[in-house]
């Protein structure tokens, strides 16, 4: 049976890779540093994906929960062949060094076998890092290994997945809410097959893709939680129904996009539409996404290269004056 393990069983890893590849027939390995999680998963045996629109609710069953000190999770990606990674960027050497461990494992046997791992996180280059922290990890008489065995593949995750209503808790502890997006972009940089998925969609480059989000829907849902946390607002919802704040993230919204329109890779007549489906993505108060996770980490989001700063850098290498 196809199989993929999911490094990482918080809200994205359950509510997005998981559902993507459910959805494709594969069954699904969950590894987590969190042992109540972990221990959680396995005595339910089920968890229930819901969406905002509360038009749909699913059970995802048909998978096992392992540690990530369980000796028998790195035979479960040699097995399987196929691996996502759904950390925080922080966490990203943890997980490097078990693909490592992988990998040391298989050339030890003389498996040479593809080992393809999708990287899913809210950083520029993730994929690049990611495999940076793998190579980091390995001798390096593996480097040859593993560039020849290691497919390391980017996504473009737009899907907002947080923290549930406590009505839907008390149906279900383990329950995710997402905002639905049924769609996960991935860069065609496979050793092995592609996976044929409903929701993954196949780009030989993510490079516009991943800027476009990280400059608009990323920047606009930190600049709503920094802006709402100065006004004291509760929610991001709370915050964009603030007049003053919606008028500033739609202006900054604006100036990235006529930066995108600029550099040819945006069409001038689609921004008003874009920019109203970014504002009432984060304007629905089913999604009650807070100013303090939204805005945690800072120091990533508001460096040089981050949705905000990077955002004001590519519109002004593009003619356009970042005023908002």
């Amino acid at each position: 049976m196809k199989k993929i393990v999911i490094l990482g069983a918080g809200k994205i890893g359950r509510g997005f890779v998981a559902d993507a590849f459910a959805a494709g027939g594969y069954k699904l390995v969950f590894a987590d540093a969190d042992a109540a999680l972990v221990k959680a998963l396995r005595e339910r045996g089920h968890y229930t994906l819901r969406s905002a629109d509360e038009q749909e609710t699913k059970v995802i069953g048909d998978y096992e929960a392992l540690h990530i000190d369980d000796e028998r999770l790195v035979p479960e990606i040699i097995e399987a062949g196929l691996a996502a990674v759904a950390v925080f960027p922080n966490d990203f050497p943890g997980a490097a060094k078990i693909i490592a461990e992988a990998l040391t494992s298989k050339h030890a046997r003389g498996d040479a076998s593809a080992l393809d791992v999708f990287v899913i996180a809210n950083l520029a280059n993730a994929q690049r890092i990611f495999a940076d922290a793998v190579r980091q990890a390995l001798p390096a008489q593996l480097h040859e290994f593993m560039e020849k065995t290691l497919g390391v593949c980017a996504t473009v995750a737009a899907r907002v997945a947080v923290r549930p209503t406590g009505r839907m808790l008390d149906e279900d502890p383990l329950a995710v809410l997402t905002d639905g997006c049924d769609v996960l972009p991935v860069e065609r940089k496979f050793k092995g097959e592609c996976p044929a998925c409903p929701m993954l969609e196949y780009h030989d480059s993510l490079d516009v893709l991943a800027a476009r989000k990280l400059y608009t829907c990323n920047m606009a849902h930190a600049a709503s939680a920094y802006l709402g946390a100065s006004k004291g607002c509760a929610t991001i919802c709370e915050a964009l129904n603030d007049a003053q704040i919606e008028q500033i993230v739609r202006g900054a919204l604006d100036e990235a996009l006529e930066g995108f329109v600029r550099e040819g890779t945006f069409a001038a007549e689609d921004k008003a539409a874009c920019i109203d489906g970014v504002i009432r993505k984060f304007q629905n108060p089913v999604i009650g996404d807070t100013p303090a996770r939204v805005g945690a980490d800072p120091r990533r989001k508001l460096r040089g290269e981050g949705c905000i700063v990077g955002a004001m850098r590519m519109a002004r290498n593009n003619g356009v004056y970042p005023y908002y």
